[in-house]
């Protein structure tokens, strides 16, 4: 939002600004089983069994359609990239901001 301020360009329609905010590391990891049918009947499981933000994250850009802009300081997971490049190969628009001075290479591919 500030951007469209700073440079005057229209403000972008309600539907386009972010409704929730995702804040990381997460408390640990979720457990796989939560998205299987059944979900986790292991009483001794060491997973988290509630929403983690990791996860979520993973579920936006795997439904996005149309576009997909992604902002970090480094993207330093190999699922988040290959969901990313997994979406651009569905044909959706991917544009990534990241922090370029550590990346040896990686993402500027």
């Amino acid at each position: 939002y500030v951007a469209y301020k700073l440079y005057n360009f229209p403000s972008p329609p309600s539907e386009v600004l972010p409704t929730e905010v995702l804040f990381f590391p997460d408390e640990g990891i979720q457990c796989p089983r939560l998205k299987t049918l059944r979900g986790c009947l292991d009483e001794r499981c060491r997973f988290k069994h509630n929403a983690q933000s990791l996860a979520r994250l993973e579920e936006v850009i795997g439904s996005a359609t149309v576009s997909l802009d992604v902002c970090m300081f480094v993207i330093g997971s190999q699922q988040l990239m290959d969901l990313i490049v997994e979406a651009h190969q569905r044909g959706v628009k991917v544009r990534c901001v990241s922090d370029n001075q550590d990346m040896d290479g990686v993402l500027r591919k």
